[in-house]
């Protein structure tokens, strides 16, 4: 005998077996969802126009991204467009140079020995893009008068490095890292400076810290080559020593000073010439480190003794005498003895 038992539906309220669920509506159908429940009630061409419309501000949207995108590509190629707010663009000169390249007179030429970004070290690729935009800079300020090129030597063969070594350029080596491994690469990194009647100028080795004060030094390098200042020389010397002063004469003015009796350097001394010092007092030792911290330059010359003859009928005698301590409290603070 067989029995079949027939489960049919549950005798619970609201149960249902799974297959015989009644599937409910969705609550929002996926383009009603893009608005608020009280715009369903809306006519339906009001609601077509608002899609419409979020599409559209979607599409601009893309098409703002994809010109800021190119434009950035156009901007990151050409390397001459900038925004400098705080006038702190190697591009942004100061007023005194501004005027300075505009009353130029001769041609200027500027040739600048780099090696291609692309073969740089990681830290050094954007040093050959930044020193051609302050040289285009250069160019715009005085179109008719400043030129400059840009050569690679290792690119140029054995004519684009003998062209270098004939204008005293030469590459330079530089760290590198690779797979965290250390190694030194040699690079070009130079400026050549030429215009006529007057001297070449040479920039050798610029390295990114150098660019801050790179236009301040080139200006300074053609006004100098234009009106070579001349450097006031001071001179602090015992008697034998004194045609030193003379001698310094024809280059420049001289100072004569006494700097055993009086330690104070003028402040319009460019090179210091102390021979023979005899006193050295913690107030000599601080204005030497003052006069050579401000950039200037000293020598400092003589012995720790001396040595006398007297001449005598029939033989010379001579002796040796022992100089002050003086050099000894001079080299100290250097670490020298």
């Amino acid at each position: 005998m067989a029995v079949r038992n027939h489960i049919g539906p549950a005798s619970l309220r609201g149960f249902w077996p799974r297959r015989n669920r009644p599937r409910r509506p969705a609550v929002l159908r996926l383009d009603e969802r893009l608005f608020r429940l009280h715009e369903l009630s809306q006519p339906p061409e009001i609601q077509v126009l608002k899609r419409h419309f979020l599409l559209q501000i979607a599409l601009a949207f893309a098409l703002l991204l994809g010109i800021v995108a190119y434009a950035s590509r156009l901007l990151n190629l050409t390397g001459s467009w900038t925004l400098d707010l705080a006038g702190d663009d190697i591009a942004t000169f100061a007023p005194a140079t501004e005027r300075y390249l505009r009353s130029l007179e001769t041609p200027l030429s500027i040739t600048y020995f780099a090696t291609a970004r692309e073969n740089m070290p990681a830290h050094l690729k954007e040093l050959e893009p930044q020193v051609r935009r302050l040289l285009s800079a250069l160019r715009d300020q005085a179109p008719g008068r400043i030129d400059y090129r840009v050569i690679d030597p290792d690119q140029s063969g054995r004519a684009g490095i003998g062209y270098a070594a004939s204008k005293k350029a030469s590459s330079f080596s530089v760290r590198r890292v690779l797979h965290d491994e250390h190694s030194e690469q040699k690079i070009w990194s130079s400026l050549v400076i030429a215009r006529a009647n007057a001297p070449e100028v040479l920039v050798q080795s610029i390295e990114p810290e150098h660019l801050p004060y790179l236009e301040e030094y080139v200006i300074a390098q053609l006004q100098a080559g234009r009106a070579p200042p001349q450097p006031t020389f001071g001179v602090s010397a015992p008697p034998p020593f004194q045609l030193l002063a003379a001698f310094l004469n024809e280059a420049g003015p001289v100072v004569e000073l006494d700097l055993n009796s009086n330690p104070t350097i003028p402040p319009e001394i460019d090179v210091l010439f102390w021979i023979q010092p005899e006193v050295a007092t913690p107030e000599h030792v601080r204005q030497l480190l003052a006069f050579l911290e401000s950039g200037r330059s000293a020598i400092l010359a003589g012995s720790t003794y001396q040595i006398g003859y007297s001449p005598q009928e029939d033989a010379v005698s001579y002796w040796v005498h022992h100089a002050p301590p003086a050099w000894g409290q001079l080299l100290q603070p250097f670490g020298l003895r």
